[in-house]
């Protein structure tokens, strides 16, 4: 049996392309409900999204440049 994470957490917030969305929920199956924050559309994404994708990448992106800031001196 394989168990899958979510690689978002609630209320996560990610700004993308001027646009800034916040996970309201996670789902089964590594899907997440998303809030786009200017308009408060509620979108479900799954990992085979594009949006998921851009979302997840600008996340990690971010996360490893807030690892690397903090290791500097």
């Amino acid at each position: 049996m394989i168990l899958y994470t979510h690689s978002f957490l609630l209320r996560d917030t990610i700004t993308l392309n001027g646009e800034t969305y916040e996970i309201t929920g996670l789902l089964p199956g590594r899907e997440i409900q998303v809030s786009e924050l200017s308009s408060t559309k509620l979108l479900k994404l799954s990992p085979q999204d594009d949006l998921y994708k851009a979302l997840l990448k600008e996340k990690t992106e971010n996360l490893n440049t807030q690892k690397f800031k903090s290791f500097k001196r």
